[in-house]
């Protein structure tokens, strides 16, 4: 969202920011650095109350219901870009309706929450996921009352078109600095942030079915907050060690300097940033179907599903260099996908037809 912001700023658009704040990103760095690009931002507290959760509308798009956001948003008749569905309440008025609105669709909400029901282990956490998943699958209807959807992949694109059929692809904005170096270590990573049930689910698999059979090789596990079954699984295979919470430039160092960036995910829902992360910044690439799914991108990775196919790939690359040019072919493919001026205009393209419609 921040370089959507930029690059929407840097052609020349006026942008007024809303946005829903917590305590450990509201710091004066954070909104400073958004200063650049917006005429003006508004920050609002987003509902906390446990009555929330027995509401009949998903708690992630509740609890960002605000007043005062709908009294700013009346102020004038400027295009609307609504980030996710989450913000989308307020195309329940028949006003905000009226306006010239997208909804940039970050996943198919539903899917990923029932699948985050599946991963978790939690009771409570399962009930709130698949509650949420069920009261999503009612809300997203609400889609049909914007007047685009931008989806963030193709194969969102296909679903989403039934309920709004002015549906279309925009890809992620990011910024991701390639490295081109052939520098690197004899390691393999998986990364992600840990504390997420599907992300630990899918490390806990590879565990058990691949990195505890690849002994003479180091593994390394890197993301935010895992959880003690993580050390446990772990705490009986010495070439396995787990990096937690690392800053963004430690991250940003390992994935650069592993000679394996392994991952694996047990749902297709969106884009994973973290692939593209690692496609620009690191080496070789191993992956199973559902991370470059309907993504174009399978061609710069190795893709590899079974515990059999996963552990011969390793096998295969490890001992191979990643070569400069390969490199140069890869990022080659990626800045001709992923043109960030392009897709700008495309986005304003779609304003301006909803405005004139």
């Amino acid at each position: 969202m921040f370089y959507k912001l930029k690059y929407l700023s840097e052609q020349g658009h006026r942008i007024h920011l809303h946005t829903f704040g917590y305590n450990q990103r509201n710091t004066p760095e954070n909104i400073n650095a958004l200063k650049p690009f917006c005429k003006s931002i508004e920050i609002y507290p987003r509902k906390s109350a446990f009555c929330a959760f027995f509401s009949k509308y998903p708690y992630i798009i509740i609890s960002r219901y605000n007043k005062t956001l709908l009294r700013n948003l009346r102020k004038d008749s400027a295009p609307i870009l609504f980030e996710g569905l989450h913000t989308t309440y307020y195309l329940k008025f028949k006003d905000i309706q009226q306006r010239s609105t997208i909804v940039r669709s970050h996943n198919i909400e539903h899917s990923y929450y029932r699948h985050l029901g599946y991963s978790t282990k939690n009771p409570i956490k399962k009930l709130y996921f698949f509650s949420e998943s069920i009261k999503l699958f009612f809300f997203k209807h609400i889609l049909s009352k914007a007047g685009a959807v931008a989806a963030i992949t193709q194969n969102d694109k296909e679903e989403i078109t039934s309920i709004n059929p002015n549906t279309f692809y925009l890809p992620p904005f990011f910024s991701f600095q390639a490295d081109t170096s052939i520098e690197d270590e004899p390691y393999i990573l998986y990364h992600g942030n840990l504390s997420v049930p599907e992300n630990e689910k899918a490390v806990l698999w590879l565990i058990n079915n691949v990195f505890s059979k690849t002994t003479t090789i180091r593994i390394v596990i890197a993301g935010m907050l895992p959880h003690k079954r993580l050390y446990e699984a772990t705490k009986k295979y010495k070439h396995i060690e787990i990096v937690a919470s690392p800053s963004n430039k430690k991250m940003e160092d390992l994935i650069r300097r592993a000679r394996i960036n392994l991952l694996y995910s047990f749902q297709n829902t969106g884009i994973k940033l973290k692939l593209l992360h690692v496609l620009f910044s690191g080496k070789h690439c191993i992956v199973n179907t559902k991370i470059v799914q309907n993504t174009n991108l399978s061609e710069l990775c190795i893709v590899a599903d079974k515990p059999s196919e996963i552990s011969y790939a390793i096998k295969s690359l490890f001992p191979i260099p990643f070569l400069p040019e390969r490199k140069q072919e890869r990022l080659k493919t990626l800045y001709q996908t992923f043109d960030f001026e392009k897709e700008t205009k495309k986005l304003i393209e779609v304003f301006l037809m909803l405005s004139e419609a």
